[in-house]
């Protein structure tokens, strides 16, 4: 049986770390987040994240991009951008179809690109891994959870279940991987190569691509799975990893409660690191 690691817990521990080490300029700086304010998802997520910057003393205000169109939503990311007072800018993810989402993302000053999801800050990372200004959430995540379970990774085989176009998990966590000379492999489990992948891995990172991704089967006996699948299934949101995974694996992270609790907490490391770099 698995042992469960649950997100909350390690949240509550790196938010306390946090605020010891709130910079002096915390008082003075804000995070503007930009949604798709019709989506009650994407405000769910963002209300999630808000509560967690209040814990830390971090000022938000949203913007709703619902009814903007391509030239408002530039003008206003350039209007943040030199805004001295705002130290970081989030695009919550999916916006409204009619707006060009990778052209914002990559109009958002890299100093303020929080979310490293702009061309800029993700290249960064791609190459200074961890030494680079902001990691990206599910990167540190995974680093994160890798670290405190104790695995060496040199010494084990890795997957990254997902897409090479996927770079809000897929890419930054292969690249996270690849930092700590982990052997790892990007591969979406439709290919004919997953199986023999999975059932050889003694990481399995779900990218999220959709419920049931493998079945138990290829799970080798005491794997740890990081799961970020969030898919609802007859009305119970599952993750990527098969339901009965616990049985196999060594550790996991559960959907929900597993790495959900962990993505505002480091996004907000990443904002104090913004936040210590500015005047």
């Amino acid at each position: 049986m698995a042992r469960l690691t649950k997100g909350g817990e390690l949240a509550k521990t790196i938010i306390a770390s946090l605020r010891k080490q709130a910079p002096l300029a915390l008082k003075s700086k804000r995070c503007a987040f930009l949604l798709d304010g019709r989506s009650n998802e994407s405000s769910r997520f963002v209300d999630l994240k808000a509560r967690v910057a209040d814990e830390l003393g971090i000022v938000c205000m949203n913007m709703d991009l619902a009814n903007v169109n391509r030239v408002d939503a530039l003008n206003l990311i350039r209007r943040l951008n030199d805004d001295s007072s705002i130290a970081g800018i989030v695009l919550q993810l999916p916006l409204p179809i009619s707006l060009p989402t990778s052209e914002l993302l990559d109009a958002v000053d890299p100093s303020k690109d929080i979310d490293c999801l702009g061309a800029k800050n993700l290249s960064e990372f791609l190459r200074f891994g961890e030494q680079a200004r902001f990691v990206p959430c599910a990167a540190a995540i995974v680093l994160h959870i890798i670290d405190e379970s104790g695995v060496d990774l040199t010494q084990v085989r890795s997957v990254v279940l997902g897409r090479g176009d996927d770079h809000l998990v897929a890419v930054p966590t292969l690249y996270a991987l690849t930092s700590r000379k982990a052997p790892v492999a990007l591969i979406d489990p439709k290919s004919e190569a997953a199986e023999d992948l999975v059932r050889d891995a003694d990481v399995i990172i779900a990218a999220g691509l959709r419920s049931s991704a493998f079945p138990v089967e290829w799970i080798k006996p005491n794997a740890v799975i990081i799961d970020f699948g969030a898919h609802y299934v007859e009305g119970k949101l599952v993750g990527d990893a098969p339901d009965n995974a616990i049985q196999r694996a060594a550790i996991i992270t559960p959907v929900p409660g597993g790495v959900g609790p962990l993505i505002p907490v480091f996004l907000f490391r990443n904002f104090f690191s913004a936040v210590s770099d500015k005047p």
